[in-house]
């Protein structure tokens, strides 16, 4: 791509489904008729309640283009001129352009809660990363409400499943979070204890030390004969051997300065008990070529996110650790390798019915949130805008943003 590029959508004369109406009912229930072919589907107790929602198919346009922007500076200068009607970004809209477009004649700006989330990956290939007790250790250190309510002051939602909450039919509620309701010194000494269960070790083991004087609380180290020094050292495998210093990847505070802030206090809350974990701040395109190198997966840790598609159905759970994708360019980026998980996934892909699908699904969770692959992190309300005088949507509340209004036929201009 370069500045100037497009791609161009047109209207497809022989659409099969154009006419093709489809209505949503307050219990539930959905019916699909289609004029043309005589198609007619009822899903999920059909019309049961008042109409929610009705769709009828275009397409209503002759053609969409999809300009290329350098970044999102410069798609919003096209929007308060008019050049465009809407622009699409998984992050969603920055806070600093909201406040210049509030102020821009036909632009409305939404919010709506996202579908997806930010994560911290181990590459499970490796050691210490192998280790379940290193990885509870690490997830145990994070405090995502400390960065969520103080740092961030409340921009960004703190998440725990790899099913996010915002999406109620599959979310389970009731999953183990390491450290959770903890104060960060009772988190030090709860990871400190299950890394030392595990046989890890040091030459200084960290300790909290001056419990009874909150200003002067702090990790030190101490040495084994009960010496007490000013920080914890030499961090040691079940081996014997010492840990090499282990790179944490995430994008730069100029792409993302969420991910960019994270890593940079996991980075911290992991030195502070010793373990060598180094924070590289890096290009998003830097970081996609290690985790999926062409030789393999060549990656200690790293910070990213996903947008996670459907959210009728969370197949993704299949993709992102089903032993299978465990392989060059496939999704299982942490090689989390377990027959129990595996047969609940293909389980759930195999369902014929709701009910089952859906207990598979919070198995998975379950099993997922007590053996961290991924520690799920945040995510943020999706702000997005657009131009009421050029474009009209079916509907504006959608898990994920209106950049996942579906389907696109249904979307019409403003005349």
């Amino acid at each position: 791509w370069e500045p100037g590029a497009y791609a161009q959508v047109d209207k497809n004369p022989t659409y099969y489904a154009t006419g093709e109406t489809t209505t949503f009912y307050e219990g539930g229930g959905a019916i699909i008729d289609n004029p043309n072919s005589g198609f007619h589907f009822e899903a999920y107790g059909g019309p049961t309640g008042a109409v929610k929602l009705a769709l009828t198919d275009g397409p209503y346009v002759d053609s969409i283009l999809y300009p290329i922007y350098l970044n999102q500076d410069a798609a919003v200068l096209a929007l308060q001129n008019g050049e465009i009607a809407f622009f699409l970004n998984p992050l969603g809209l920055q806070k600093g352009f909201r406040q210049r477009l509030e102020a821009s004649p036909n632009v409305e700006i939404i919010s709506n809660p996202p579908w997806g989330f930010r994560y911290l990956a181990f590459n499970m290939r490796r050691e210490p990363m192998s280790y379940k007790a290193f990885r509870v250790a690490v997830a145990t250190l994070i405090d995502r409400e400390y960065l969520a309510n103080t740092v961030f002051q409340g921009i960004i939602i703190p998440m725990y499943s790899v099913v996010p909450h915002p999406n109620p039919l599959w979310h389970n509620p009731d999953i183990v979070v390491y450290g959770q309701g903890m104060d960060h010194f009772q988190r030090v000494e709860e990871a400190v204890r299950v890394l030392k269960e595990a046989g890890f070790s040091w030459d200084a083991e960290p300790v909290v030390v001056d419990k009874d004087n909150p200003r002067n609380t702090r990790v030190a180290g101490k040495l084994p004969d009960g010496t007490i020094v000013d920080a914890p050292s030499g961090f040691k495998l079940p081996s014997g051997e010492y840990c090499p210093e282990l790179e944490l990847l995430a994008p730069s505070a100029g792409y993302d300065p969420l991910r960019a802030t994270f890593a940079l206090y996991i980075e911290q809350w992991c030195r502070e008990i010793g373990l060598p974990v180094k924070a590289n701040l890096t290009g998003f395109n830097v970081i996609v070529n290690k985790v999926w190198a062409p030789d393999g997966f060549n990656f200690d840790m790293y910070i990213l996110g996903w947008s996670l598609g459907d959210p009728s159905f969370p197949d993704y759970l299949y993709y992102f650790w089903h032993s299978s994708q465990d392989v060059i360019d496939g999704f299982n980026t942490p090689g989390y390798r377990n027959p129990d998980f595996d047969k609940l996934a293909e389980d759930f892909l195999a369902a014929d019915n709701l009910e089952t699908a859906r207990e598979l699904v919070f198995r998975m969770q379950e099993m997922l949130a007590v053996d961290v692959p991924y520690v799920i992190l945040f995510d943020t309300p999706i702000t997005e805008a657009y131009r009421a005088d050029m474009i009209e949507f079916p509907y504006t509340e959608v898990l994920g943003g209106i950049q996942f209004v579906w389907p696109l036929t249904t979307v019409k201009a403003v005349k």
